[in-house]
């Protein structure tokens, strides 16, 4: 072979090799000289962090260890484990999942979630719990018992209350996340108590003998299903979303509703087998100045499909 054609073909292998090597450079983000350097599904191999599981001596992560607080822990879903058997407050550790159990009487104090992933909660005894703050994290608290929680408070997380007993729970509000809350007086009344909601939408369920309080909402979604006893449900005051009160029974189960600014209001009765709400205050736009209701008539029960100009949203 010419000594020419020798040069261009060791040349061209030459550059095929370093252009090969440089795309093909693990990154210097993955240098480590320990496994603790790694992301969790990672560990470190001859100084670099490779996919694969930990050998069986490798320390976990600290942000990883299970907090004090926890009585056990998931460290694959970040889960914490805490049963409250003294009066103490409890706070779910930052960045955790907390599955919190208050089966005793005064088992809890206060109990804050704000700083956690989610909160799953049963107060499950009476005087069980004080207030809850759940904040911007998801809640599901249960509380049965005679005033087994205080307050329940959560901002623009979701909140979920179920509240069995005489006054099992507190007042509940939710600011921008959606809140449901069902409360049934469980052999006592006001089950729960009065029921604020922002933003997100709002679902009471009221079972029972003054079950609830008085519902409000603002531009949230808000939706009242009241059964079971008189004035099973207290006034429903709404903003201007979506509005409906289902009232069943032969008691007069609804307190008055005032949806006069509501984008879509319905009331739910027969005024028969069930009756209505003594006073309803319905939005006024439907055509000639005729209300939102079953005829046009001020004082008649809500209703969205009299005209068109009735549903808004």
């Amino acid at each position: 072979m010419k000594p020419v054609v020798v040069g261009t073909v060791i040349g061209t292998l030459a550059g095929a090799l370093l252009w090969s090597c440089s795309v093909n450079r693990v990154s210097d983000g993955y240098k480590c000289t320990t496994s603790e350097q790694c992301a969790i599904d990672r560990f470190c191999d001859q100084g670099y962090c490779v996919i694969g599981p930990r050998p069986a001596d490798a320390r976990m992560l600290d942000a990883f260890e299970c907090p004090a607080t926890c009585d056990n822990c998931n460290l694959q879903t970040t889960t914490c484990t805490i049963t409250g058997a003294g009066s103490g407050n409890i706070t779910c550790p930052p960045g955790w999942n907390c599955d919190i159990t208050c089966a005793m009487p005064g088992a809890c104090g206060t109990i804050n979630c704000g700083s956690s992933a989610s909160c799953t909660i049963g107060c499950t005894a009476d005087n069980a719990c004080l207030g809850i703050t759940c904040n911007t994290k998801d809640c599901t608290v249960e509380c049965t018992g005679q005033q087994a929680c205080g307050n329940v408070q959560c901002t623009s997380g979701s909140c979920d209350a179920t509240c069995v007993g005489s006054a099992a729970c507190g007042n509940i509000s939710c600011s921008s996340g959606d809140c449901k809350a069902n409360c049934s007086g469980g052999g006592g009344s006001a089950a729960c108590g009065t029921i604020t909601c922002g933003a997100g939408n709002c679902d009471a369920t009221c079972a029972g003998s003054n079950a609830c309080g008085n519902v409000t909402c603002t531009t949230g979604r808000c939706r009242t299903d009241c059964s079971g006893g008189s004035a099973a449900c207290g006034t429903l005051t709404c903003g201007t979303g979506e509005c409906t009160a289902t009232c069943t029974g032969l008691d007069p189960a609804c307190g008055p509703v005032d949806c006069a600014s509501s984008c879509k209001c319905d009331v739910n009765c027969n005024g028969t087998t069930n009756a209505c709400p003594a006073s309803m205050m319905c939005p006024k736009r439907a055509p000639a100045g005729q209300w939102c209701t079953t005829n046009g008539s001020n004082g008649q029960r809500c209703f969205s499909s009299f005209a068109n100009q009735c549903n808004n949203c």
